[in-house]
């Protein structure tokens, strides 16, 4: 490697660009040999950066296709300005697939199971206030002073002459559509002083689709032993609030309609804050 190819790789990387690791050290090991080359080249390049949104734009395709840990470890600079960009987080959130195919057996009818691409992640404070997590692309973050669209749960006040800070005052929602069954899961989830969370879950099919409502199932599962929580008809359970504890869980809808079976499994992760 000469240093002209050196300068295209640290360029590269810089921008957020996706550099393999064996070309970036063999490039930083050698501008760091001569100490005014590495000034030099660090002033020029310093001038040669692009917009961050733009650059961002123009690696979204390879940056959805990665994981959260090969995100931070190999686009470090889109990573980090993601989290801080909320038009870059929401054209991120509509790129990336919502579902990954889990399984499809086909049979005399068939089945398809699908699970989100990436975790549902709650952080809880000691008041019982929902923190937003920028590992979540597809949460919506709602004022307390909206109650809940579906249901009972009474949203948290702040005590008299109290200023919560506005990332502390919001509730979630969720609303994670399968253009292929034509429907998306509706889940809102609110805070408890108890340091629980309380979820609720909606199936709601387009007027064109097939899927039978009225006869979805709810499964929730304590993630780390697999063991069963909840089990019915959404339509008796969904609608009610569901006690969260802090740790993972997987939530499952399963509906059918035109001749196939589909199962759609959720996973949240659910934290408390140390402070």
């Amino acid at each position: 490697m000469d240093i002209a190819e050196a300068k295209e790789v640290l360029a590269a990387y810089l921008v957020g660009q996706r550099v393999g690791a064996e070309a970036l050290r063999r490039a930083l090991a050698l501008v760091n040999e001569d100490e005014l080359l590495a000034r030099s080249l660090a002033e020029e390049l310093s001038g040669e950066g692009a917009d961050d949104c733009q650059v961002f734009g123009q690696n979204l395709a390879e940056f959805s296709e990665l994981s959260l840990t090969e995100c931070v470890r190999e686009m470090p600079q889109l990573w980090a300005h993601l989290g801080h960009c909320d038009e870059c987080r929401r054209a991120y959130g509509e790129f990336k697939p919502v579902w990954r195919l889990a399984a499809q057996v086909k049979a005399i009818s068939q089945s398809i199971g699908k699970e989100l691409t990436a975790s549902l992640c709650l952080t809880l404070n000691r008041a019982g206030r929902l923190i937003p997590s920028k590992e979540d692309l597809w949460a919506v973050y709602l004022p307390l002073s909206l109650g809940l669209e579906m249901g009972d749960a009474h949203p948290h006040q702040p005590e008299s002459g109290e200023a919560p800070e506005a990332e502390e005052t919001k509730r979630i929602e969720w609303k994670l559509r399968d253009d292929e069954a034509q429907c998306l899961i509706h889940l809102t989830v609110d805070g408890l002083p108890s340091g629980q969370a309380a979820m609720k879950c909606a199936l709601i099919a387009d007027p064109s689709s097939a899927i039978e409502v009225d006869l979805a199932r709810l499964e929730l599962r304590w993630a780390e032993t697999s063991t069963l929580q909840l089990s019915g008809l959404l339509a008796q359970h969904g609608h009610r609030p569901i006690k969260l504890a802090p740790g993972s869980w997987v939530v499952k809808v399963q509906a059918t309609g035109g001749g196939q079976s589909f199962t759609w499994e959720i996973p949240i992760r659910l934290h408390t804050a140390a402070t």
